[in-house]
C-alpha cells in the first residue's frame, strides 16, 4: 500500500512560504500509487497575470488625487487569493529591482488591480512611470524566486491600451477602447 507521494523540486530551491501555508516549488510529480491507481496530487500556483496597461493616460481614468497617470492592470485568475506583499513591478528587463506594493490586501481569485506607474512610490502607485514610447513591464515574485509575467510594449498614443483578449492569457494588441478594472474586449 501507498503511504507517500515524493515530490521533486528544481535543483537548489528551497520550499516557499505563500501566506500562511507552506507550498513546495514543484517541477514534476514523481511517484503517486501505482498499486492504487492514485495519481499524484496537483498542487495550483498563485495565478496573477499582466492584462492590460496605459502609458499615455490623457483623459481615460484619474487617481484618488484626480490625477490622469499612467496605470498597470493585474488581473487573478486562480482560485486562491494573492497577497499584494508577495508581488512586485519593474519596469526593467530583468526583475532586480522590484516596486513591492505598500498593501496588505489580497487580491481575490477573478478581481482586477489597478497600479498607478506615477513614481509617487505609496500604496498603489509604483515608484516608476511608464514611457509612451514603449519599454518593458515586469511583474515577478518579490522573494526573488522568479517572473510572473512579462511583456514589452510598443508605443502607444494618448488614451491608447496595450491589453490581452482573452484576459490574463491571450494575445497582447493595442486597443483604443480600455477597460480598467474591467474584462478586455
Amino acid at each position: 500500500m501507498c503511504d507517500s507521494i515524493l515530490f521533486r523540486r528544481p535543483r537548489n530551491r528551497p520550499a516557499k512560504a505563500v501566506g500562511a501555508a507552506l507550498v513546495p516549488l514543484v517541477a514534476a510529480a514523481i511517484g503517486g500509487c501505482a498499486e492504487t491507481g492514485v495519481p499524484p496530487p496537483t498542487i495550483e500556483a498563485p495565478r496573477i497575470a499582466l492584462n492590460e496597461i496605459m502609458a499615455a493616460n490623457n483623459a481615460t481614468l484619474a487617481d484618488e488625487d484626480g490625477d490622469f497617470d499612467d496605470w498597470i492592470e493585474l488581473v487573478n485568475f486562480g482560485s486562491s487569493a494573492i497577497p499584494l506583499r508577495e508581488i512586485g513591478l519593474t519596469d526593467r528587463s530583468e526583475a532586480d529591482l522590484l516596486w513591492i506594493p505598500n498593501s496588505d490586501s489580497l487580491l481575490a481569485p477573478g478581481d482586477y488591480l489597478l497600479i498607478w506607474a506615477d513614481g509617487d512610490d505609496s500604496g498603489l502607485h509604483s515608484d516608476f512611470k511608464l514611457k509612451p514610447s514603449g519599454e518593458w513591464v515586469v511583474l515577478a515574485w518579490a522573494d526573488g524566486s522568479g517572473v510572473i509575467d512579462s511583456l514589452r510594449y510598443p508605443a502607444l498614443g494618448e488614451d491608447q491600451a496595450y491589453a490581452r483578449t482573452p484576459d490574463a492569457t491571450g494575445p497582447w494588441a493595442v486597443s483604443d477602447q480600455p477597460t480598467p478594472g474591467e474584462p478586455n474586449q
